[in-house]
């Protein structure tokens, strides 16, 4: 029975899972991966680049807002919109600002390689990866290939 060392919960859908023995992978792409720690050639960790579409429309939605209330005739209803359109461009400019930096995992194996888009706490991660890359160290290997050591060959 292995014993399970960690697990990471990244997404609704993506987790990892660290065994005695096994790293166990669960995402969309993958339903389910399996990988011996023996197996484990590289792990790589890269910073993910933030994605500029919130806060463009941020820009987009407070310059387009400012312009609209200079030329367009006061009424009620304009109002109540270029207020709505303010709202909607402030929050942009938040979800942009608070949002978590992603980082890249990359496990090399010597079957495949697995990519894995993280946007959790950092010290998770690192912790995460510390964890296996000490397991994976302290891995004994098999010193034999041959399991019937004592029995002749012929």
């Amino acid at each position: 029975m292995e014993k399970n060392i960690d697990e990471i919960k990244i997404s609704s859908s993506t987790n990892l899972q660290l065994t005695s023995s096994h790293l166990y992978i669960k995402t969309k792409k993958i339903p389910y991966a399996s990988i011996f720690l023996d197996d484990i050639i590289n792990i790589e960790t890269s910073k993910l680049d933030k994605i500029f579409s919130s806060g463009f429309w941020a820009i987009i939605g407070l310059i387009s807002s400012i312009i609209l209330w200079q030329i367009l005739p006061e009424s009620n209803i304009l109002n109540f919109i270029l207020i709505i359109l303010i709202f909607f461009s402030i929050f942009f400019v938040f979800d942009f600002f608070v949002k978590p930096e992603g980082m890249l995992l990359k496990i090399t194996s010597s079957n495949s390689i697995y990519e894995i888009k993280m946007e959790i706490d950092k010290k998770k991660i690192l912790n995460f990866i510390n964890q296996l890359e000490n397991n994976r160290k302290n891995t004994i290997y098999s010193r034999l290939n041959n399991n019937f050591r004592n029995y002749p060959s012929s």
